[in-house]
């Protein structure tokens, strides 16, 4: 796998390309960014199926996944001191590297500029997650970006374990136990919540959204029966990042700080009311797996009533689509991956 510079200091990210489709002149870059647990390789059975949709996958090991440059002591620190504002500006590092990424890797491979044709989108490249010069590189490019979070990297308030119960906050469970849970919790099916999750996002007005308390008494908080074998993730996992930098991150950062974020890129940033206008043409396609985990359905309504309420309050924001999509887990593109690159590939 190759590795992209994204720094003055050494520092790179390692990718993974499928390269032009079928020497197709005008297809799609979908570039993914995995999350916490699993590295970039967590997308590999995507492959067989990118040349088929028109697409070229990127995938991008972040910081200290795979071959990618690992963080630092002083990294690792800021991460961990609870000092919100050390806590911030390594967020901020990251987006940066990551734009770095982006703006090199349109530079090097010549990626065709975004384009209409008979109604349908040709070129350009979404980017599936999450310095003015990086901005300016990828601007003409990014139209999408497609979000599947769970609520504390969307800005949502941290529900209490009696709101909706989490083993992983639980203190009366030991480590062992919520060690032993994790994995089956982040990608097993929940299919009670199901339909919880179809209703509530189906809601075409705030009237119609089910209160807080009544969305999460439906929320199932122990996952169905694993049917098939974990250990296949055994060799895409990355447990001691997940530890070591994005627990902290999600756990002691303030939601505002996540909130804000999500808040500038629908409203000011688009607008350009705070004084610069970014990405205009980008716009947002949430997707919601029905089955996920509690923080995933959490985060989906979270998100389903801030659109509600900018529609109600008559503001302008980028566009901004939600799609739900019904009986799979958080897992889909690993044990689904050609229904699940087809249906990304309609989004981009």
């Amino acid at each position: 796998m190759p590795f992209a510079p994204v720094d003055d200091r050494g520092t790179v990210l390692q990718y993974e390309d499928t390269g032009v489709p079928n020497g197709s002149a005008a297809y799609k870059t979908l570039i993914l960014i995995h999350g916490i647990q699993f590295n970039a390789a967590v997308f590999k059975p995507l492959i067989p199926f990118a040349a088929p949709n028109n697409l070229r996958l990127v995938f991008v090991n972040l910081r200290s996944n795979g071959g990618s440059t690992p963080y630092n002591d002083e990294e690792i620190k800021a991460v961990t001191s609870g000092d919100e504002e050390q806590q911030a500006g390594f967020v901020k590092e990251r987006v940066l590297e990551l734009s770095s990424f982006l703006a090199w890797f349109l530079e090097k491979e010549t990626i065709p500029i975004p384009k209409e044709l008979g109604g349908k989108r040709e070129g350009g490249f979404t980017l599936h997650c999450s310095c003015e010069g990086c901005h300016r590189a990828v601007l003409d490019y990014v139209y999408h970006i497609i979000l599947d979070p769970p609520y504390p990297a969307i800005g949502a308030r941290h529900p209490s374990i009696e709101e909706l119960y989490n083993m992983l906050l639980d203190p009366k469970a030991t480590n062992e136990e919520k060690a032993a849970a994790w994995i089956p919790k982040l990608v097993g099916n929940y299919s009670r919540t199901g339909p919880n999750t179809v209703r509530a996002l189906s809601a075409t007005s705030l009237a119609d959204l089910p209160p807080v308390q009544a969305y999460f008494d439906g929320i199932q908080t122990k996952p169905d029966p694993i049917t098939w074998d974990l250990a296949s993730l055994d060799a895409v996992m990355e447990p001691p990042t997940s530890f070591q930098v994005f627990f902290p991150l999600t756990v002691t950062m303030p939601p505002e700080f996540y909130d804000a974020a999500l808040e500038k890129a629908l409203t000011d940033g688009y607008t350009g009311s705070g004084g610069v206008k970014y990405f205009p043409q980008t716009k947002f396609e949430f997707i919601a797996c029905s089955e996920s985990l509690q923080e995933m359905a959490w985060a989906a309504y979270w998100v389903k009533e801030k659109q509600l309420r900018y529609k109600a309050e008559g503001k302008e924001t980028r566009e901004f689509n939600i799609h739900v999509v019904e009986g799979v887990s958080h897992a889909w593109h690993w044990l689904e991956p050609e229904n699940a690159l087809k249906y990304w590939a309609n989004l981009a």
